[in-house]
């Protein structure tokens, strides 16, 4: 059972991270809901499946991320350190309003690249 099925036990209520797609080298992975303390390691997870599939190149479609706090950024942080130092990148697709602002804030909005 994947952590992003509605019924999984322990997932935030209205949260969710889909690894949408891996093709090759590169992964598409889906998050919406809170990104928080509680939630942040299913992304991390997810995020170490696909590269374990074996993608190099990850982005992050934050476009139904609702709400960011620190561990959420941690998450974006470590992950682009891993990626960089296989030679691959972290990017993230369409953030939220609320989720570029947190971007924007702590400077990460030029750090990682961010497409719409």
């Amino acid at each position: 059972m994947l952590a992003s099925e509605p019924d999984h036990p322990i997932l935030p209520a209205g949260f969710a991270v889909d690894i949408d797609h891996v093709d090759g080298e590169q992964a598409l992975i889906l998050v919406s809901g809170e990104m928080d303390l509680y939630a942040a390691p299913f992304v991390e997870e997810r995020v170490a499946e696909a590269r374990a599939a074996g993608a190099r190149q990850v982005m992050l479609d934050l476009s139904a991320v609702t709400f960011m706090d620190s561990s959420g950024l941690g998450v974006l942080v470590n992950q682009l350190k891993e990626f960089r130092a296989l030679g691959g990148d972290l990017t993230l697709r369409a953030p939220s309003p609320q989720t570029r602002k947190v971007l924007e804030i702590t400077g990460l909005d030029r750090t990682i690249p961010i497409v719409p």
